[in-house]
């Protein structure tokens, strides 16, 4: 290339100059959770919460995740719009949500959204909240709700833009170019032309409106820019965004910026207005600029507390310029722009001019004016261009910039034309063949012009003669190795690093040398070395090697202690390329994982990422530099950065740390939804209370750092579960499966990936409920059922107790009362036995005597009572004896055909004497026919004289004998013996039944076995007999026995009743 022909591509590369400064925005669209593209209104409330209006609805941004506010459950709470227009931010945190149908009422606390019913549903453009009254724009009208009287006012006054200054006023403009201010209270203060009459009347619109001061505004016009007026001179200045008339500029908002700037968001773009230089800036959008802003249409501009800026634009989403993460300036290739002209930037060097050299190893070489920030590209073409894109060593020495292209050995440009003075093909002694690759190239205190080349059997070091244009190998360096990097301390020694030898050193003067070896032993006992790239003496006179696998080296003032940085020691990774030491005693060094800054004096170190503002994780070899000034740079496989150190010497305050989201088995938890364990959002929970079946949880959380929320760390414990923090290097949820009822507390805190910040302890005191079984409740009425369980043991135990030992005595007393029945039945029978001889023969001599005294009546009369006392005595020994029978099983029947009604007529006839004599009433009733039954004759008129017996004898008035129709169909019949006596006492019904038993008021001689026996008797004919009527003064007991027996006989004859 000639050199009028260089001037002029030289002069073609100044013209497409744009000045680029430290704006870098992050990008926010649909696919990354934005509901809708086009974003009308932005605000971040007072925790810190990002508020985005959008066409599709409203969301809120935690720096993670974009939430739409809708309830799906519920249909009536929800915004009835989704074209959100404006956003204020109330007191107690409600929002204030003008759409495109009319304002909306959102408690953010209740998640409870709600329509302002007294305020039209018409189209809400702007609204601004003042203590407990709204002011906002509906259908171009300005109006006023009270929020405690409930009123709204009309004012009636066209109304373009609003804005609320520091004293509460209220600043609002029109389409005719006029600005009114009102008090808090709402009365008119002042009125003011600012904008003069134009025909057409769109261009004297006020879409903006922002006081600078006491005594001037900045005024946004919809068609005509920006505008200055001077409230003291009553002036209105024009301010030229552009460089033209500005008159197809629509300015839509004003936002203050950082460091006095104003920024202006227009159609056309942001413009960066500094009121005090008179200087502006124009963001626009660039498509091959991954930087810039996506949109030109910005609509709303909103500063967070950080001091970033949120612009929101109508085609390009969401867009964040960080004021953290412009602290690294990014040199990168943009088309059409001025800028580096490749990605992976080799080398940086300076000239004595103050400008910066930069080699690329895929666009060639870059000369960089630090002054002016103007870069130019050196072309690639002519005879006297570089003849290799790719550079790997660069040294400027003078005027002379010596580069070594791949594989083409070493090429001399003059630095005052730009143009190839000298080319080496190879680098070598004139005996040697050479080497073409030049790694490095470096120039000592002396001014000696050190050369490194590297990937051939001729490779090592070299110096090189700029006079004499030849070359020397430097014998200090045996071996020949592969030289990657070349360094000069202190002391004039002269470190080199090699690919797989170690680290190299000489001292030119002394002819000290040596050899330091970094690789581990193995069992073979061989060395295994990592390719140094990078050396550097820090302040302290310690040589800091960078490897390429093998760590961080520090190499001690003593030149004999080494200590490693690497994974093992917490260092995120094992490959380094260069190292910096700023003027703080930090060594910053590029690695394969960030950029690490390294505290010289406490070891401790910082790790920036991509996300902290860098234009890449991965940096390059050989690629840094240190200014004058103090700032650093670095090279990387995506373009350069710079950074000033000291601007990371100052921390913000932390973000804020809120619980954003909970989870119970994997739904998320909503207030005002059925069964819902919460009451408010999950933001404002301090606590919470869980039933025992809700114990499959998650807990979601965010600090609020929106510069780099990738890279925040999280920590988080929970009491009462866990002994030791877990730390979250990605995720920001807790998972929590089957957790046992109790009371836990979940604490959770964040911090930087840098170290630069940590945040406040976020907590959460969580309380599963037990089921009802396992209450305190349920603990006592168990303890209480325990208790009565064992009382019940206790009395059924004792009840137990009580019976048996009344069996025992029951048993006892039976047996008792055997032995006192079979005394007196012995003692009866053996009486019996002892006077029925003696009772026989008086008997007999009574009744002969009778037959001899016939004439004496005394004599006759007292005779007779002896025989009737006799008989009566040899019936009552017959009797014992028959019931010692039954007793002994030794009493037979004879079933024999027999007459009822004939027998019971003679026995009833046989008791009439006896009822006469005690004035008895005797009566029988028979039924008309005969009643046939087998019976034992003699049995059955035992039983039935032991009844009328009883009966006459204790009847008062009447006894009757009734004989009832016998029932064939069950084969029996039945007598009832009635009387009129007293009443048997209930207690003794069934006792009177029982052998010897006596009533104790009862009168009249017997011995107590009468019914027994009669029952007895009743029971061998498989009979009853039964006491069946005793109430009142009436007595009755019925005999029931079969007309038919199983063994039956049939007699002639049978012996009359006496």
């Amino acid at each position: 290339m000639s050199y009028p022909i260089f001037l002029v591509w030289l002069i073609l590369q100044f013209s497409v100059v744009v000045c680029h400064g430290q704006y870098y925005f992050k990008h926010y669209q649909t696919q990354d959770g934005l509901p809708h593209h086009a974003v009308r209104s932005i605000l971040q409330d007072s925790k810190g919460f990002m508020w985005v209006g959008t066409r599709a609805g409203l969301c809120r941004f935690d720096g993670y995740n974009f939430k739409l506010c809708e309830n799906k459950n519920d249909p009536f709470n929800n915004i009835g719009n989704n074209v959100i227009n404006t956003l204020t931010e109330g007191k107690s945190g409600i929002l204030w949500v003008g759409t495109g149908k009319g304002m909306y009422h959102y408690d953010t606390v209740r998640d409870l959204i709600s329509p302002v019913e007294l305020i039209p549903r018409v189209y809400i453009e702007q609204v601004i909240a003042n203590g407990d009254e709204l002011w906002f724009i509906a259908n171009s009208s300005l109006w006023r709700y009270s929020i405690k009287k409930r009123k709204v006012t009309n004012y009636q006054m066209q109304t373009t833009a609003l804005f609320l200054d520091s004293a509460k006023n209220l600043w609002t403009g029109n389409k005719q170019g006029e600005m009114h201010i009102f008090d808090s209270q709402g009365t008119p203060l002042k009125t003011m032309k600012t904008v003069s009459a134009i025909k057409q009347s769109n261009i004297n619109t006020i879409s903006a409106i922002f006081p600078l001061d006491d005594s001037g505004v900045l005024i946004g016009c919809f068609g005509a820019g920006l505008k200055h007026y001077d409230l003291d001179k009553r002036t209105t200045t024009k301010i030229s965004l552009n460089g033209k008339d500005d008159s197809d500029l629509f300015v839509r908002d004003i936002c203050k910026g950082n460091n006095g700037e104003y920024w202006i968001a227009t159609e056309s773009g942001v413009y960066i207005y500094n009121p005090d230089t008179k200087s502006c800036r124009h963001l626009a959008k660039r498509a091959d600029d991954p930087y810039a802003l996506t949109d030109n249409a910005v609509y709303k501009i909103c500063k967070d507390k950080s001091g970033g800026l949120w612009l929101a634009t109508f085609f390009g989403g969401l867009n964040y310029c960080s004021l953290e993460n412009a602290r690294f300036r990014k040199f990168y290739p943009i088309a059409g722009q001025n800028s580096i002209s490749g990605y992976a930037v080799r080398e940086i060097v300076p000239d004595h001019r103050g400008n910066l050299w930069i080699g690329t190893e895929d666009a060639g070489l870059n000369k960089y004016d630090t002054q002016r920030q103007l870069f130019m590209r050196y072309p690639m073409t002519g005879k006297q261009a570089l003849s290799y894109p790719n550079i790997h060593g660069l040294l400027a020495a003078g005027d002379h910039l010596l580069v070594g292209p791949f594989h083409r050995g070493l090429e001399i440009m003059d630095i005052r034309n730009g143009l190839i003075a000298q080319q080496h093909r190879s680098v070598g002694q004139p005996a040697e063949s050479g080497n073409d690759f030049v790694l490095s190239v470096f120039q000592t205190s002396d001014s000696t012009i050190l050369v490194g080349t590297a990937y051939d059997e001729n490779a090592g070091l070299f110096s090189y003669d700029l006079k004499r244009k030849t070359f020397d190998r430097i014998n200090y360096i045996p071996d020949r190795p592969y030289v990657l990097t070349i360094r000069e301390d202190r002391k004039g020694y002269i470190w080199v690093g090699t690919m797989s030898n170690g680290v190299y050193y000489y001292h030119p003067k002394s002819g000290v040398q040596g050899n330091i070896r970094f690789g581990s032993s193995v069992k073979t006992g061989r060395i295994t070395e990592f390719p140094v790239y990078g050396i550097h003496e820090d302040s302290q006179g310690a040589i800091w090697f960078a490897t390429e696998g093998g760590g961080l080296i520090r190499l001690a003032q003593d030149r004999t202690t080494t200590k490693r940085y690497d994974t093992s020691t917490g260092f995120p990774t094992n490959v380094y390329f260069s190292l910096l030491e700023d003027d703080f005693q930090h060594l910053w060094i590029s690695s394969l994982k960030g950029l690490l800054c390294l505290d010289i004096k406490t070891g401790t170190f910082k790790n920036y990422q991509q996300a902290n503002g860098l234009i890449t994780d991965q940096f390059n070899f050989s690629s840094a530099y240190k200014d004058r000034t103090g700032i650093l740079y670095f090279g990387s496989v995506k373009g350069m950065i710079a950074f000033d150190p000291k601007d990371f010497l100052k921390t913000g305050p932390p973000p804020p740390l809120f619980i954003t989201g909970l989870e119970i088995d994997n739904k998320a938890v909503h207030p005002r939804v059925d069964n819902s364990p919460i009451k408010r959002a999950v933001v404002y929970l301090d606590s919470i209370c869980l039933d025992y079946n809700q114990n499959n949880f998650s807990i979601e959380f965010a600090a609020l750092n929106y510069a780099s929320p990738e890279v925040t760390r999280y920590e988080y414990i929970l009491e009462g579960l866990a002994q030791k923090r877990t730390i979250l290097a990605s995720n920001r949820k807790a998972y929590f499966t089957d957790i046992q009822p109790g009371e836990y507390i979940f604490t959770v805190r964040a911090k930087s990936n840098t170290g630069s910040w940590s945040s406040i302890e976020r907590r959460l005191v969580i309380i599963i409920n037990p089921p009802f079984w396992r209450t305190f409740s349920a603990y006592c009425l168990y303890t209480l059922l325990v208790l009565l369980f064992l009382a019940l043991i206790c009395f059924y135990y004792h009840r137990w107790t009580l019976r048996k030992n009344a069996v025992k005595l029951m048993r006892f007393e039976r047996e008792k009362e055997r032995e006192i029945y079979a005394a007196k039945i012995e003692f009866f029978t053996h009486i019996t036995h002892e006077i029925q001889t003696p009772l026989t023969l008086i008997l007999g001599r009574v009744q002969r005597m009778l037959r001899k005294f016939t004439d004496s009546d005394t004599v006759r009369k007292n005779l007779f009572q002896v025989e009737k006392n006799a008989i009566r005595l040899t019936e009552l020994t017959a009797e014992l004896l028959d019931f010692r029978k039954t007793e002994l099983h030794q009493f037979g029947l004879n079933f024999v055909k027999t007459n009822i009604v004939d027998l019971l007529k003679e026995l009833v006839s046989s008791f009439e004497q006896m009822a006469d004599q005690k004035n008895i009433l005797l009566s029988c009733t028979y039924p008309k026919d005969d009643v046939i039954a087998f019976v034992d004759r003699e049995a059955t008129i035992k039983i039935l004289s032991n009844l009328l017996s009883n009966a006459i004898k204790y009847g008062l008035t009447y006894v009757d004998v009734k004989l009832a129709d016998p029932d064939t169909e069950n084969n029996r019949f039945s007598v009832r013996v009635e009387n009129d006596s007293r009443p048997i006492p209930e207690k003794f019904a069934k006792k009177i039944f029982e052998p010897f038993f006596r009533i104790d008021n009862s009168s009249g001689f017997g011995t107590g076995i009468g019914l027994s026996l009669a029952k007895s008797l009743s029971e061998l004919h498989n009979g009853t007999l039964l006491l069946v009527e005793n109430g009142g003064k009436i007595v009755v007991f019925e005999l029931v026995l079969p007309l038919r027996q199983d063994r039956e006989f049939e007699l002639s004859s049978w012996k009359k009743i006496n």
